[in-house]
Formats: structure tokens, sequence, C-alpha cells
């Protein structure tokens, strides 16, 4: 089951980089997603992983006659016990290749259409606003557009891709389990590393976290209690405002 975490970690690190984007804006930026989008992609990204998970175990286990044969012909010397009817081949690598490939596809699919989607809701919104904005401000939200795509074509081109032909160089060519989980490891350091760097340097990272995992209702409702102090304190200083220019009249 080692090639199950390879799409696993895969589509991890594809998901994580558009959630961080949401999770980096103050709550009052125009490109800041609503609850129902940051919501949708979250669970989406949950959801999806775990349904590619069991599909893609159901793959792992070929069809025992024609493996068995395929591995007797292979390695004449094969003990005659992994060839019974109680031993069970569940990663075949004749069919190896095949599922690599389909899994960079499937990555490749995900990736471009959550990076169309995304940059189209953010030129949807800056499009919205333009009569609001002046022309210095629009100009850095296209560069912060630009350095979005520039990234993910990044993260899709020089880490992902490499990542996985690595590692099904490492699980074919190599017969060593250590060298395996080696890369296994590699490839969760580099997605684990973008996710502290992240909660030590921006405090609206840190929020969104305690957000989604701790309890939300309950910050949520702090929010809501400090935005409606801030209102009845705008309304009473207004009214003192007026009485005070009242009075001078």
């Amino acid at each position: 089951m080692r090639s199950l975490d390879i799409p696993v970690q895969s589509v991890c690190n594809v998901m994580l980089i558009y959630y961080c984007y949401d999770a980096i804006l103050p709550p009052s930026h125009i490109l800041k997603l609503k609850p129902f989008a940051r919501n949708f992609l979250f669970i989406f990204s949950k959801a999806f992983v775990t349904i590619f998970v069991i599909v893609y175990a159901q793959f792992l286990i070929p069809y025992q006659n024609d493996a068995k044969t395929r591995l007797r012909q292979k390695y004449p010397s094969v003990p005659s016990y992994m060839l019974t009817n109680d031993a069970l081949i569940i990663d075949d690598p004749t069919y190896s290749y095949v599922w690599l490939i389909a899994t960079i596809s499937i990555v490749v699919v995900i990736e471009v259409v959550l990076m169309i989607a995304m940059t189209t809701y953010c030129f949807y919104c800056m499009s919205r606003g333009n009569g609001h904005h002046c022309q210095k401000t629009l100009a850095i939200r296209r560069k912060f557009l630009i350095s979005i795509v520039m990234q993910m074509l990044t993260h899709l081109i020089v880490l992902l891709v490499p990542a996985l032909i690595l590692m099904y160089c490492a699980c074919m060519k190599i017969s060593s389990q250590d060298v395996t989980d080696w890369c296994i490891f590699l490839i969760t350091i580099h997605g684990s590393v973008g996710v502290l760097t992240m909660l030590l340097s921006n405090k609206y990272y840190r929020s969104e976290l305690i957000v989604i995992i701790m309890k939300p209702r309950c910050i949520y409702g702090r929010h809501a209690t400090k935005v409606v102090k801030l209102e009845e304190s705008t309304r009473s200083d207004t009214r003192a405002v007026i009485k005070n220019n009242s009075w001078h009249k």
C-alpha cells in the first residue's frame, strides 16, 4: 500500500495552496472568499481525498491468478508459499506505471480547474469594485493575482510532478522500503514546512485555523459581539456630535 501515500499527499498539497491564500487575507479584503465558498473548498478537499483513497485502494489489488502467474514467470525462485491461495498480492509493479500516469493526470486536471476558478473569481471581484479604487490599488491587486498563478504553476511543474516521478523510480528501481519511506517523508515535509511558516508569520492564518479546528461558533460569536459593540459606540458618538452641534447653534 506504499504507493497510496503518493496521490493522497499530492492532492493535499494542491488543496493547501488555495486554502492558504484565503486564510492570509484580512476579513475586509475584496478578494476574501465568502464563508460558503471557503467552507465548500475545505470540505471538498477532505471529501475528495477520502473518495480518492477508497477508489485508488481498490485498483491496488490486481486479479490474483494473473498477478501470481506474472510473479512466477518473472521470479522463478519465488517461494511457493507466496503463490498459494492464502497469499494476497496488493501492489503489482506491472500496473504501477499506468496508475502513476492516471494520478498525475487527475492532479493536473484538479490544479488547472481550481486555478481557473479562483483566478476568475478574483478578477470578477476586482472588476466589480473598479469604480471605487485608484489605478495603483488595482495594479497591486493584479500583481497579487499574477503571483498566485505563478506560485501554483511552480508548485505543479517544479515540485509536484517531479516528486511523483522520483517516487515512482524509487519504488520500482530500488527494492528498499527505507528509501520509499524516506521519499514519502520528504514529500510530507514539503507540505508541512509551508503550513508551519504560515502559522509563525501570519496572524490571519492562525485565526483561520482556530476557527476551523477549535470552536467556530464561539469565535464567530466573539467577532459578532465586537462588531455590535463597535456599531453601538459609533452610533453613540454620532449622537453626541449631533447634540453638540445643535447646542452650539
